[in-house]
């Protein structure tokens, strides 16, 4: 049946008061059911065996206002189809300041913490998946295609002038895309692509890619590259290792950068760690009492069996103040915490790039 008209309007609801007990709180009210009648399991009106899908809605709250709701998808799952209908998608307003909610795959009694929410029914290790799919219709894509981008975009009416070029380009501050590097009838490939606005008038341009081939001096290999300065700040009191790299034989060396001053002539432990998962380490570095003395150097230590042994390498010392001197011990229980201490190093900074191996 069609039904022309203008409008067309459907009510949704009870026409008793909520107060007489015929409306419930967070009890969906039925609306509009689309039926497939079938003598096998019909009895007319059994909504629960014949409806395909359902749009109703839910009373949340009442005031003196007016009352609010969510609106709610329903449809039938496939491993029960005598099961009425089930939630797959709700929409509403939540906090005071209309905050949108739209929810895909959650139940009534199941919060929809942000704008756009998603959580996945499935009992598997996959979890919740999101694709973002090319846009072409006449063949899969051409290399340099993206096939998907994400914008984070600040709006504001002076930009946003209804084009969306303009659009992205005044009010993208980020975004995350992909490029296609090739493609041909067995599958496609590409990079990964982090973009940033060197200004508010400029589209955003790639900070760092990633993907194989990423670097053209290594064509073929995994690599990345980031087109501006790269800084590792380490946050104190982090201690863990800056960098680590890690072998096919799953062996790894780790990288930092540390630094430590000492304020008397007393030994100052300057680096301290367990030593199960190296045999040794390297340290780059400078000793420096501004006006006073400085020098730098390497010091190598290698370590077996409760034993430890080190060489220092350095530069001939500046100033006329004798300089600290290294030492190392193993302790702890099973001589597993190396320590590097500094003795005679009143007000010398140390600095060092340390390669643990």
């Amino acid at each position: 049946m069609r039904v022309f008209g203008n409008p067309i309007g459907i009510t949704v609801g009870d026409s008793a008061s909520l107060a007489t007990g015929s409306i419930f709180l967070n009890t969906p009210l039925e609306g509009i059911s689309f039926l497939y009648f079938d003598p096998n399991y019909a009895t007319g009106s059994n909504l629960t065996t014949e409806s395909l899908a359902n749009i109703d809605v839910v009373l949340t709250s009442t005031s003196s206002e007016g009352p609010l709701g969510e609106l709610v998808f329903r449809l039938k799952k496939s491993s029960n189809p005598s099961a009425p209908s089930s939630t797959i998608l709700r929409a509403f307003y939540t906090g005071s300041n209309d905050d949108p909610r739209l929810g895909l795959g959650f139940e009534e009694n199941e919060p929809i913490l942000t704008e756009f929410d998603i959580k996945s029914k499935k009992d598997s290790a996959e979890g919740t998946e999101l694709f973002l799919r090319g846009s072409r219709t006449t063949k899969g894509a051409e290399v340099g295609d993206s096939a998907g981008s994400i914008y984070f975009i600040i709006e504001s009416g002076s930009y946003n002038t209804g084009s969306k070029e303009q659009f992205i380009q005044s009010g993208s501050v980020a975004s995350i895309g992909t490029k296609v590097t090739e493609v041909n009838e067995n599958g496609a490939q590409g990079h990964f692509v982090i973009n940033v606005g060197r200004s508010n008038t400029e589209a955003n341009r790639a900070l760092w890619t990633m993907g194989y081939g990423a670097d053209p001096r290594v064509s073929g290999n995994m690599g990345s590259i980031t087109t501006g300065s790269l800084n590792i700040v380490r946050t104190n009191p982090i201690i863990d290792d800056m960098l680590t790299l890690t072998h096919t034989d799953d062996s790894y060396i780790s990288l930092q950068y540390i630094t430590g001053s000492t304020s008397s002539d007393t030994v100052t432990t300057i680096d301290s760690f367990t030593t199960s998962s190296y045999s040794g380490v390297i340290y780059d570095y400078t000793l420096v009492n501004p006006g006073n003395g400085a020098r730098t150097g390497q010091i190598m230590v290698i370590w077996d069996n409760g034993n430890v042994e080190m060489t220092d390498v350095s530069t001939p010392s500046l100033g006329s103040f004798s300089p600290p001197s290294f030492t190392t011990t193993l302790s702890g229980v099973s001589n597993n915490i190396f320590n590097l201490k500094i003795t005679s190093g009143s007000n010398y900074s140390f600095k060092a790039f340390v390669k643990k191996i």
